[in-house]
């Protein structure tokens, strides 16, 4: 009897030292606890947008600024990563968690009203609409509308592709009911009136380049923009399956190595550029005085999951530099790679450069190939696309015919603005049967629509 007694005042001797340990390390933690709910608190303050910044986005509002324009975009890139939840701050309390949320959807909210006000979506809203699918824009007008069903045509029937496409216009004055009404017989291609989604005057949206608008507004994750006198020979799909592009998300191609900037212009490239300057733009051509076209935008393949930010900064060049990009002597192709480079998105040029197609003949005793249009090669060095206008029998037919040889860079070009020829060196390539057979069909395509 005195064993059971002895030991049930053990053991409440024992729970009550418990009971006094926990409370002494309640009272050794609440300071600890207290430092770090005071230290997440300053973190949360520490998110939201300081006045300076808010400054500087109303004063670029205003007033578009170039070195302004790229503080800006890092900063939203910036906030923007954080809330697709980037960061690796521990905040234990869910509490902290949505109020953290709600400091970035503000900080955000700033920038869709004074740097994305020509959006009719919040930036948030126009993300979560990206499908993870693979498809085609092109831009049409009325002037063009045979070469985009031409285009169009060439995907469908010679390479029996059914890849999704949807084809973007400038409102009624730029695409009228008869002519829209051609495309309604072309299976999986979707009409899009740019003017409904964007908040600018018509007379604005008329002398814009859309091809970023219409890549932005897409619902494709996977999106790839052509101009529509683009002549593919391969199926558009291999370039999807990239393995350059798999890796870096978007992939440009190269313009011709002709001329050069002038110094101001590379001065006012690095003016939108964080510092220091990365070794992939010190590289470039056109930063060395070795070309004025570093890029050439009729093929564009962007995964904007990957790459929002760096749309957005090529769209924003597009509103408001335009007159800008062209008074320093660049074209507004270069709008994509320098957007890009502005926020540090990730992108690659085609592993090589750019060249021509046709007949090899000598020209003040060199040997050349002179064209007015751009061949480009796959990253295994097969022809991949060429743009060429196909739509005039005559002329198509004397193109088509010389065809015998293609060359790429590095070569020395020569002519002027309706002609390029390429020195011929010792690379150079026959065209192959199946490259000509395509050819052929898609200028039989193209001038049955054009006669049609």
């Amino acid at each position: 009897m005195k064993y059971k007694v002895f030991t049930k005042q053990r053991v409440l001797c024992m729970i009550l030292m418990i009971f006094i340990i926990l409370l002494i390390r309640s009272d050794l933690r609440e300071p600890e606890i207290k430092r770090s709910f005071h230290k997440n608190h300053e973190f949360l303050q520490s998110m939201a947008l300081p006045e300076s910044d808010l400054a500087l986005l109303k004063m670029a509002h205003l007033n578009p600024n170039a070195a302004i324009l790229g503080h800006n975009l890092r900063q939203f890139k910036h906030y923007w990563k954080l809330h697709q939840g980037h960061f690796q701050q521990d905040l234990k309390h869910h509490y902290q968690q949505q109020k953290l949320n709600e400091i970035l959807i503000n900080n955000i909210n700033h920038f869709d009203r004074y740097m994305f006000d020509w959006l009719k979506v919040s930036t948030i809203d126009l993300y979560q609409t990206f499908e993870n699918h693979i498809g085609v824009v092109l831009h049409v007008d009325n002037r063009n509308i045979g070469n985009a069903i031409s285009t169009i045509g060439v995907i469908r029937e010679i390479h029996s592709s059914n890849i999704p496409i949807e084809v973007y216009y400038k409102g009624r004055i730029s695409l009228s009911i008869q002519d829209e009404l051609r495309f309604k017989f072309i299976k999986n291609v979707v009409l899009i009136d740019v003017t409904k989604l964007m908040n600018i005057d018509i007379t604005e949206i008329d002398g814009l380049d859309i091809k970023p608008f219409a890549m932005l507004f897409s619902k494709f994750q996977h999106v790839l923009a052509i101009d529509i006198d683009i002549v593919f020979l391969q199926s558009p799909e291999s370039l999807f399956q990239s393995s350059i592009y798999e890796k870096y998300h978007a992939l440009f191609y190269v313009g011709r190595s002709i001329g050069s900037v002038p110094k101001s212009s590379q001065q006012w490239i690095s003016s939108l550029l964080e510092k220091p300057i990365i070794d992939n733009v010190k590289n470039l051509r056109i930063m060395n005085g070795l070309t004025m076209y570093e890029q050439d935008a009729a093929v564009v393949l962007i995964n904007k999951k990957e790459n929002f930010i760096g749309l957005l900064s090529t769209c924003l060049l597009n509103l408001g530099f335009k007159d800008t990009i062209e008074n320093h002597s660049l074209n507004i192709h270069e709008s994509f790679w320098i957007g890009f480079d502005i926020v540090r998105n990730s992108y690659t040029f085609n592993k090589y450069l750019t060249g021509a197609a046709g007949s090899i003949q000598s020209v003040q005793g060199v040997d050349v190939i002179c064209s007015s249009s751009v061949l480009h090669v796959d990253e295994n060095r097969n022809p991949i696309w060429y743009n060429i206008s196909l739509h005039t029998a005559e002329d198509s037919q004397s193109q088509i015919q010389n065809f015998t040889h293609w060359q790429i860079e590095p070569s020395v070009w020569t002519g002027n603005g309706d002609e390029f020829c390429i020195s011929v060196r010792n690379h150079v390539s026959s065209i192959k049967k199946a490259d000509m057979n395509v050819m052929e069909m898609a200028r039989e395509l193209f001038i049955s629509e054009d006669r049609g």
